[in-house]
């Protein structure tokens, strides 16, 4: 019997007792680890998903601004030329009568006005494409990528509002093909 009881104090010596009582917690603990990992993983991949779908967006509305200032610009070089061209020959005709019109209609200011708002258009169309070609291509903490954005959307609509023209960049939820993925289902697509 005393051989049972040394034994038993041996076997009781080398079993831990607290890592029985508190096994529930110890699992508890280790479950709650290997999920925070778990959780870390998937929400780095979830947010590179995302990043590249924002970034995605961005890509488009900038592009979009400056093809159409590039195409304004354009449209406006060519018909000041044009303008250039016939006043030259119809200003050794009739120099005397349109100075005259012109001067009764308005007060002589209207195209001298229409020439300055020109100059302004180009100038804010050109500005646009410059920040659009010197908008950052990648992530930096010194760069503020909402606020370039908002200052590119305001010369837009600036632009837009003077020229007369109505559009607002529309980014189609839906993808072409149909699968209704849209803007996510095409960004996740791409690897950089």
């Amino acid at each position: 019997m005393a051989d049972d009881e040394a034994e038993l104090n041996k076997v009781t010596n080398d079993l831990d007792l607290d890592a029985v009582v508190y096994l529930d917690e110890t699992w508890h603990q280790e479950g709650f680890e290997e999920g925070k990992e778990a959780g870390r993983q998937r929400g780095h991949r979830e947010g590179r998903a995302v990043g590249k779908a924002k970034g995605f967006e961005i890509g488009c509305e900038i592009g979009y601004y400056k093809a159409c200032c590039q195409t304004w610009l354009a449209v406006l070089r060519r018909r000041k030329s044009e303008k250039k061209e016939e006043e030259e020959e119809e200003e050794e005709e009739e120099e005397e009568e349109s100075e005259g019109e012109a001067r009764k209609e308005n007060g002589g200011m209207g195209l001298v006005m229409d020439m300055q708002i020109e100059e302004r258009v180009i100038r804010t169309m050109e500005n646009i494409v410059q920040l659009v070609n010197d908008f950052p291509r990648h992530n930096s903490p010194d760069i503020d990528i909402a606020e370039q954005v908002q200052r590119l959307r305001a010369k837009f609509r600036a632009a837009a509002s003077i020229l007369g023209v109505a559009v607002a960049f529309a980014l189609h939820k839906t993808s072409r093909h149909g699968s209704g993925g849209g803007i996510a289902a095409v960004a996740e697509g791409l690897s950089f």
